[in-house]
């Protein structure tokens, strides 16, 4: 049983943010709403806490919340090419574009890398130049490890 408290949409899905009704310490948890099945509506009330739903995604790019977390400044430099296709979708709000020209758009991001925004990078891989700061792009540069390692060993 939860304790919903907003709907929040990401890359053409639906999340409920809720809390369950245990007596457990509050939290707030993502559900997708394609995965929710034997839905039943109660009519019971609850007391809602207060909650700044934007600020637990002020820091983040996806549905992952970061609130309490610390926000790095990141640095990604693309193709001239690629850079037009984040130019008419930013990454974040915090977007800043650092370099405009035939040859590289590199822009700057204040936020904390989660799951979905490594997943952002890998789908724009192509196109990407290079990664600040040293921690960011080790971390990137791991999933590309594992997937180029799991392409390799998967048997036909």
């Amino acid at each position: 049983v939860v304790e919903r408290y907003a709907v929040k949409e990401f890359s053409n899905r639906w999340y409920l943010l809720c809390n369950e009704s245990d007596g457990k310490e509050f939290f707030i948890k993502t559900l997708g709403l394609d995965r929710i099945s034997d839905l039943e509506i109660h009519n019971k009330t609850f007391k809602m806490e207060e909650v700044e739903i934007q600020d637990m995604f002020k820091n983040s790019f996806g549905i992952v919340s970061t609130l309490g977390q610390t926000p790095e400044e990141i640095k990604i430099s693309f193709t001239a090419f690629q850079g037009r296709y984040i130019k008419t979708l930013p990454l974040h709000s915090s977007q800043k574009v650092l370099i405009d020209n035939d040859s590289e758009y590199k822009i700057e991001l204040n936020l904390v890398p989660t799951y979905d925004f490594y997943q952002e990078l890998l789908k724009n891989s192509e196109g990407l130049l290079s990664i600040e700061p040293k921690s960011v792009k080790e971390q990137y540069e791991s999933f590309l490890k594992t997937g180029l390692e799991n392409l390799k060993t998967k048997k036909k």
